[in-house]
């Protein structure tokens, strides 16, 4: 019987690594090397949206520099 936890992901852009966003999950634990956990703090994300449990706020149009 696996056994399930919850576990924590922080999410960050790339080009501004100081901007974050954490993800709560529930996965196989102990952890399992066949699982993308990188994965299930994806689809957990998406499903909140979707939820609208996650909303976006402040959308805006970013100056060009070009």
């Amino acid at each position: 019987m696996t056994k399930y936890r919850y576990f924590r992901a922080t999410l960050y852009d790339a080009a501004y690594p100081e901007q974050n966003l954490v993800v709560e999950f529930e996965a196989p634990f102990p952890i399992d090397e066949e699982e993308n956990y990188s994965d299930l703090a994806l689809r957990a994300l998406l499903h909140h949206i979707r939820l609208g449990t996650v909303k976006f706020r402040d959308i805006e149009p970013i100056e060009e520099s070009y």
